[in-house]
């Protein structure tokens, strides 16, 4: 105990000095602790009450492993002038199990966030250009390199100083055996800008989550074509999940292009923890999550549910072309339609219904299997969604 109380109060000594242990050249950070979020930007100030602005700043770090983690008397760098400085030492700290740890500039009263910080230090610094942390651990004299937040070089990875200010938050690994596994935090592949808010005052534009996680994603992964007549599997991922109790989805569709058929199990659910609930209602099916008893919940990421849907219309559709006569009687299949679909290319054998002979050309009305596109990107995030087909002219021969 001796040892680590010596440890501490030399680090003070050496941060007040303006000195600390540095990285040593080629050492990998731990990441057992990361950078989750940073609120670089700060936030629109109100000008009645002043409260806000940009020096309201916050760094929020999060434990990545099942342990709860003891922070005191780690401390954070900062990069001034193209050098490393020492910004701040945590006191006696400690962050529980895939928890975070909100470290801000300014009070609840003063600053646009509305959860008391676990911790209000005025040396939180974060500038608006060549912004690098990094965050070490002490132990017993010894320093370790814990993780590092953006590559110090131009603007910030993440985040932005616009309309609405949002915040730089670090991805995971969807990897469901590593989850929540962070990679390097000096390339931009680690991070993204905030699209959630929870966490502020009535009123505020901002976008971020100070003090809590952004929400687990469930996301339906549209095919980027499907075949008229012809069944068309939904997945419904589950993705940077820890611990999920429950979810409810409601996927809804257009019943003039859509028959729902039915809903299968994914593999990333657990059926001695969890049980999947399905209901049909009109227009719309929900695909729910609950847990058996206390049991704890599902974690990582992966296929949730399938659903299976059949391609139908209301409306007869029917193409026309115009063909030679001796084309026509030449080919044993009828027409064949060919259509691009990404870097493929999909033959699909169209059988004639009628010919209209007229004078050196056949009129042809076929009826066959038509691929059409959804009219939403193929994968987005949602809570409901109503998806159909389009049958556009570059769609159909």
């Amino acid at each position: 105990m001796r040892t680590m109380i010596w440890a501490v109060s030399l680090l003070g000594l050496l941060l007040t000095m303006g000195l600390c242990p540095m990285m040593v050249e080629g050492e990998e950070p731990t990441r057992t602790v990361v950078f989750n979020e940073l609120m670089w930007m700060g936030s629109e100030e109100d000008t009645l009450s002043g409260v806000g602005g940009s020096n309201d700043e916050w760094i929020e770090l999060r434990n990545t492993t099942p342990d709860t983690i003891d922070i005191s008397g780690w401390y954070m760098t900062k990069q001034s002038s193209g050098v490393e400085k020492p910004m701040l030492t945590i006191p006696e700290k400690v962050i529980l199990p895939y928890g975070v740890f909100l470290i801000s500039k300014k009070d609840t009263v003063a600053s646009k966030i509305d959860v008391e910080p676990d911790w209000i230090s005025t040396a939180v610094t974060l500038v608006d250009s060549k912004l690098q942390l990094k965050l070490y651990a002490i132990k017993e004299g010894d320093t370790t390199l814990v993780d590092v937040a953006d590559d110090g070089s131009g603007s910030p990875l993440a985040g932005s100083d616009g309309t609405p200010k949002a915040s730089m938050v670090r991805k995971y690994s969807a990897d469901p055996d590593s989850f929540p596994r962070a990679d390097d935090g000096t390339i931009s592949e680690s991070w993204d800008t905030a699209t959630h808010a929870k966490g502020w005052d009535d009123g505020a534009t901002e976008k971020g989550t100070p003090g809590s996680l952004e929400p687990a994603v469930l996301r339906i992964a549209f095919p980027d074509t499907v075949v008229y007549r012809a069944t068309v599997e939904v997945p419904v991922l589950a993705e940077d999940i820890i611990d999920l109790y429950s979810a409810n989805l409601y996927i809804a569709y257009d019943s003039e292009d859509f028959e729902y058929v039915s809903t299968e199990e994914g593999s990333f659910l657990d059926s001695t923890q969890t049980e999947l609930l399905v209901s049909e209602d009109a227009d719309e099916v929900n695909v729910g999550l609950t847990r058996k008893g206390e049991i704890g919940g599902v974690s990582g990421s992966g296929t949730l549910a399938t659903l299976t849907f059949r391609a139908i219309t209301a409306n007869t559709v029917q193409t026309y072309s115009s063909f030679n006569e001796d084309t026509l009687r030449d080919s044993e299949l009828g027409l064949i339609w060919v259509s691009s679909m990404g870097d493929t290319v999909t033959i699909d054998t169209l059988a004639i219904i009628d010919t209209s002979p007229d004078e050196n050309d056949t009129n042809v009305i076929a009826s066959a299997p038509v691929a059409a596109t959804f009219d939403h990107h193929p994968a987005c995030a949602m809570d409901s969604m109503k998806f159909y087909l389009t049958f556009g002219s570059d769609t159909l021969f």
